[in-house]
């Protein structure tokens, strides 16, 4: 016997196939509705219990110890703005408390043990940054009730721009103390405390996830400490995060700390320069110039502000002062060597021929020239008689003639003037030298002397 199976018999069978299982996701579904509107049905039973027990509006009465913790962190700083004293920084807040009114059993709502509302559900405390000027709250706006009485009033990540008071006085090698205060804005202490989480007078922020940042290093630990503040005969907890910053001054080293210590010990070659070449007063201005552009880079960074005034704003004020100087005592020298046609008074050729003074600033001794028409003779040569036989022994006639002929030439020849040896150096040709220019080259090695030294004061005094 053959079993055959045609089409008219196919269809019924896949028909009833189709219809049981459409049965059975029927039933899966419609247990799974009745399992979430039995939850749903829970979770309504259990917010209208707490609707019941935690205020709105006010804190809980039986608000354990009447306290608020307080949770914080640090997660970037955005900006230090030095000039208009601000701190903005990424911070995160979790305020907490516990309410023995807020305590149920699990079992007795489907295990439900934890629930989120939306934020401003129930009461949460008024605990802000006090010094803050503007704050953003980025999400996480929500509360959270456990079963064991713990209510987050409040959870998020705040964006807060702080005013913060700058010590510019070491700037770039400072440290800047900024203390963010929170606390209570309205209610005081005999409403609520604000407390620090564990319930301790001070702790350290984790700092979990810290981004740091590319100016400033934020020094760790940072502390977190509780203190009572009086105002207006009420009291008020505060909580004080001591931040630390310490700016990172490679970028000013590089770009502001050295160029201005390689322009200072460039300006003194203006005293090396020869005075013929015409380019001492260039170079002195030309770095008196770019000292003055200097301090009006640095004005644009820092605030206007005299007290504390920055050390480096003095050092480059003294720098500019001391080129500045350098440029007169050009000038000075420069006048100075232009007088080769006037006459030297006794003193100047007293300085520049003495050898003492010269050896101490490596010049050659000036040798005084032989006298010329501005300088007469202090004894004349007496004249030559022709009638000296009573004082002379007899001798023949030609060797008296040339005796005397040979003592009318040696007067009749011009002196030799004895000319000061060329030096080779950097300040000058002393090949062609009058007592002025010598006196303007050791006057200019003098200045270059006086520069050195006090160039190493300054830059030990204000790199220390």
């Amino acid at each position: 016997m053959t079993l055959q199976l045609n089409n008219s018999s196919f269809i019924p069978l896949f028909s009833i196939l189709l219809f049981i299982f459409k049965i059975l996701v029927l039933c899966t579904s419609s247990a799974a509705n009745n399992e979430t509107s039995n939850g749903s049905l829970e979770e309504e039973r259990l917010m209208d219990y707490l609707y019941k027990k935690l205020p709105k509006y006010t804190p809980p009465f039986d608000m354990q110890d009447k306290k608020v913790f307080n949770k914080l962190d640090i997660y970037q700083i955005i900006d230090v703005n030095e000039k208009d004293g601000l701190l903005v920084m990424n911070m995160w807040s979790y305020m907490y408390y516990y309410s023995p009114s807020a305590v149920w059993n699990s079992t007795e709502y489907g295990g439900i043990d934890t629930i989120k509302v939306p934020g401003k559900t129930f009461w949460s405390p008024d605990i802000v940054p006090l010094d803050a000027i503007r704050m953003t709250y980025e999400g996480f706006n929500q509360q959270v009730i456990q079963s064991n009485g713990l209510v987050v009033a409040w959870s998020s990540m705040i964006t807060v721009q702080l005013s913060c008071n700058f010590d510019l006085t070491k700037f770039p090698y400072d440290t800047q103390y900024c203390p963010v205060k929170i606390g209570p804005w309205i209610l005081d202490n005999h409403i609520y405390h604000a407390g620090l989480e564990g319930d301790q007078n001070s702790s350290y922020l984790p700092l979990q996830g810290f981004d740091g940042d590319d100016q400033w290093d934020l020094l760790t630990p940072v502390e977190a400490s509780v203190t009572t503040i009086e105002k207006n005969d009420r009291y008020y907890d505060q909580i004080t995060m001591h931040i630390r910053l310490k700016r990172l001054a490679r970028f000013y080293e590089i770009v502001l700390i050295f160029p201005n210590i390689l322009l200072y010990v460039m300006s003194s070659m203006v005293f090396w320069l020869p005075v013929d070449s015409g380019e001492k007063i260039s170079l002195a201005t030309t770095a008196l110039l770019a000292e003055i552009v200097t301090f009006q880079v640095i004005t644009d960074i820092l605030p206007a502000t005299s007290h504390p005034f920055p050390a480096m704003l003095y050092f480059i004020c003294v720098v500019a002062m001391h080129i500045a100087l350098n440029t007169l005592m050009s000038i000075a020298v420069i006048n100075i060597h232009s007088r080769s046609k006037a006459r030297a008074p006794r003193i100047i050729h007293k300085v520049i021929g003495s050898r003492m003074l010269m050896h101490l600033v490596f010049l050659p001794t000036y040798e005084v020239e032989p006298p010329t028409e501005n300088f007469p003779l202090e004894k004349p040569v007496p004249p030559i008689r022709e009638d000296s036989a009573n004082r002379t022994p007899a001798i023949s006639e030609n060797l008296r003639e040339t005796s005397v002929g040979k003592r009318k030439d040696f007067l009749l020849e011009k002196p030799e003037i004895q000319t000061v040896p060329k030096a080779e150096s950097v300040i000058g040709d002393y090949s062609e030298n009058t007592p002025w220019k010598h006196f303007a080259y050791f006057v200019d090695r003098i200045m270059f002397y006086l520069h050195m030294i006090v160039m190493t004061i300054v830059l030990t005094y204000f790199l220390r």
